[in-house]
């Protein structure tokens, strides 16, 4: 409550009270005099009558409108009257108000909430009755003798500066010590063993802060791991543990996030430091260590493989690998957490071209499987899988409506719950729809494309409809659009490109908006930019190189970043497409430092302007590493070229790697924070074989500890299926006792 006052307010009665009216009323206007009451705020009034102006009254005044107020009579010791029209209302200082004012050498009681604001100084003695919890409120600066700050004390932390105030750490634990941050908040740091100690273990080994600095570790299988420590709980420092592999099988080494950092060969040693500390991954330095090996190897004793088909991620641990063998199609399963191999199991007999064949993850533990059963027709069939164990289900077999003969299947794609099969007629490009049911599929009817020969390339447009490329034997490429309706497909409006061979490459561009297609017209290498609209699909289309013979197989390669596609074309020179808003316009060709067009790129990477590639060929004398500059995109040029082998003995340095007609990656290069490519060379054993290491600022070969067997094939569609980037599979030739073998090779991440 306050009291309120206003200057010189004075006033006449409207009219007459009694001695017991609880309101008044003063002559019209003079109500504004007075103080605006709100809320709980009071004022008092003196009345006095003004004939004799012996009666006098204080009144408080608890409401007022406009010139009408609530009265409580009879106040400060005075005594209600009866007051006539024209009597004094005045605003005067009665005796109650003063008296409620603090008095000085007087205890005074204090009842409200009082903001004192901040005065330049005062001083407060005896105050033993003021609430610390609730009577003070906000930090006493440093230089008034407090913290700054309202930060607790934590049990077991430790008290620092920051510079502006105090704070606390957090509770370390036993046998943690306080490390200084410099200017930062210092830390709690484990004690670690820094090289001291020792200790022995056998197969999977997990170090911590606490293990000795000399580990002999005994792998007893293939794909064992040592974990180092989390980073964190590590001090910095220049060899703090020194692995011995005293087993027969190589160990891979992982940091605290599973990256692979190196492999420790049988009978050797590596040195490993920490040179950052600030996560738990940590940056690491391995010395001694091999960048690739064999972790893991399947020896069918049974019989040989002809081919590796293809394999099928099944999951974050298990992988299923379908290989052709002697008489049979079989399927395997790898576990790379349990590092154990399932039972091969026959999934088909094949017809006479083993590579008719698809699969695709269809469900959880369920992969579709496509294969050619005779010369008029195919199969479907679904695989339950069961940890590393395989039931094949019953197949479900239909005619082959558009040829005699039915060649590769490149690709199986999924759309929802509809699964999209393309295989190669002689008379008509093919695609049809597959839907499951618990294990059991249903076959739509195949719809013929418009090129009658083969489709390499579907790219999913929207969930019911995508993009396919096909061709003639000859001539023509079509881009036809098909939706989808279930187990039904229909054929939209192609965009005609004219070709005078059935090879033709295929990616997209400007982030999926768009199919860049490269080609031969017979005089010139093409690139089409195809775009859909509704079901109609239209082409725009630009020259990437004039003149020659350049059919876009094995011997280019081709890379896109953003809406610029980079093409390499051993031989005959690099150039650049760009995709502006669909219409496609071509570069500046520009010669490469190699001269033998039978030599096949490799695209490795391209991002800000930049693209890497290797060019070499199976049983090659040189591989060449380029790095191609777009940054003006129709103006490429060589910014670095790098070449290794000149001889004969450059077959150690035949590194290759082939990627499909649609972009997928060859088996034979492995791709992480380094590159590898394997030797090449599948002539008879021996040969020399090495190692390239390939990235923007490295390019050379060695001889590592690992030697790929002789394979069956080195491509990616026969010996050679790559999984992961890191990780490929080779299937082995068959040894003396017509026999294979299955190696999965991982390289650092």
């Amino acid at each position: 409550m306050t009291i309120l006052f206003t200057n010189n307010a004075a006033a006449t009665l409207a009219s007459s009270i009694t001695t017991s009216s609880t309101s008044l009323t003063v002559t019209t206007g003079q109500g504004a005099l007075f103080p605006t009451i709100t809320g709980s705020n009071i004022f008092y009034v003196t009345l006095t009558d003004a004939a004799t102006g012996n009666f006098i009254e204080i009144v408080k005044v608890t409401a007022q409108s406009t010139d009408t107020m609530t009265i409580v009579r009879a106040q400060d010791n005075t005594t209600a009257h009866a007051y006539s029209a024209g009597d004094k209302v005045e605003l005067r200082l009665p005796a109650i108000v003063l008296n409620d004012f603090p008095q000085l050498d007087v205890a005074n009681t204090f009842t409200g909430a009082n903001a004192y604001g901040t005065p330049a100084s005062i001083t407060l003695t005896n105050a033993t009755g003021l609430p610390l919890t609730t009577g003070v409120t906000g930090t006493l600066p440093i230089a008034n003798g407090g913290t700054n700050s309202t930060a607790a004390p934590t049990a077991g932390g430790a008290g620092y500066g920051t510079g502006t105030a105090h704070a606390y750490t957090s509770a370390g634990t036993a046998g943690q010590v306080l490390t200084s941050n410099g200017a930062s908040a210092p830390t709690w740091t484990t004690i670690s063993s820094g090289g001291s100690g020792g200790s022995t273990s056998s197969g999977n080994t997990v170090l911590t802060s606490a293990s000795g600095g000399s580990q002999t570790i005994t792998s007893t299988t293939w794909g064992q791991t040592v974990t180092l420590p989390d980073a964190t709980t590590m001090t910095k420092g220049a060899t703090l543990f020194n692995i011995n592999n005293a087993g027969g099988y190589p160990v891979k080494i992982l940091d605290n996030a599973g990256n692979i950092l190196g492999f420790i060969y049988q009978a050797s040693s590596v040195h490993i430091g920490l040179s950052d500390n600030s996560t738990g991954a940590g940056i690491w330095t391995v010395s001694g260590a091999e960048f690739i090996a064999a972790t893991a190897i399947s020896y069918y004793g049974s019989s040989y493989f002809t081919a590796l088909l293809t394999s099928v991620k099944l999951d974050s641990t298990r992988t299923l690998l379908i290989v052709k063998g002697a008489s049979s199609v079989l399927g395997v399963i790898y576990n790379n957490s349990t590092q154990t191999w399932g039972t091969y199991t026959a999934l088909y007999t094949p017809a006479t071209y083993s590579g008719s064949m698809g699969a695709i993850l269809s469900a959880t533990n369920q992969v579709l499987l496509y294969y050619r059963t005779t010369s008029t027709s195919s199969s479907v069939v679904t695989l339950t899988l069961s940890g590393t164990s395989i039931t094949v289900n019953t197949p479900v077999v239909f005619t082959n409506t558009y040829g005699n003969t039915v060649a590769i299947p490149l690709v199986i794609t999924q759309f929802g719950s509809t699964f999209i099969i393309s295989y190669l007629g002689s008379t008509n490009a093919t695609v049809v729809a597959v839907t499951i049911s618990g294990t059991v599929p249903t076959i739509g009817t195949p719809l013929a494309l418009s090129g009658g020969y083969r489709t390499y390339y579907i790219y999913p447009l929207t969930t019911t409809k995508f993009l396919t490329i096909s061709c003639t034997t000859t001539s023509n490429i079509y881009a036809d659009v098909v939706s989808i309706s279930g187990t039904t497909l229909t054929l939209g409006t192609p965009a005609t490109l004219t070709a005078a061979t059935n090879s033709f490459r295929v990616l997209p561009i400007s982030s999926g908006a768009r199919i860049a297609v490269v080609y031969w017209s017979g005089t010139n290498t093409l690139c089409s930019i195809v775009s859909v609209t509704g079901t109609i699909a239209t082409a725009s289309t630009a020259t990437l190189i004039t003149g020659g013979v350049e059919v876009p197989t094995n011997n280019c390669d081709m890379i896109v970043d953003g809406s610029t596609l980079i093409y390499y074309a051993s031989g005959t020179g690099i150039n650049t497409i760009t995709d502006t808003s669909g219409v496609a316009t071509a570069g500046t060709l520009i010669p490469g430092p190699e001269t033998l067009t039978t030599l096949n790129p490799y695209a490795f990477s391209a991002s800000s302007g930049s693209a890497l590639f290797v060019v070499g060929g199976i049983n090659a004398t040189t591989s060449y590493k380029t790095i191609v500059s777009y940054a003006t995109p129709l103006t490429p040029v060589i910014s670095f070229s790098d070449q290794i082998g000149t001889t004969s003995a450059g077959l150690a340095n035949s590194f290759y790697g082939t990627k499909t007609y649609y972009g997928r990656n060859g088996g034979s290069y492995l791709i992480g924070s380094q590159n590898f490519g394997i030797t090449s060379s599948y002539s008879a054993l021996p040969y020399i074989a090495k190692t390239g290491v390939i990235n923007s600022s490295a390019f050379y070969s060695y001889s590592p500890k690992w030697t790929p067997p002789k394979t069956i094939g080195f491509d990616s569609t026969n010996g050679f299926i790559g999984t992961n980037n890191n990780e490929v599979y080779i299937v082995s030739y068959p040894d003396s006792a017509n026999s294979s073998s299955i190696y999965r090779i991982e390289s650092i991440t």
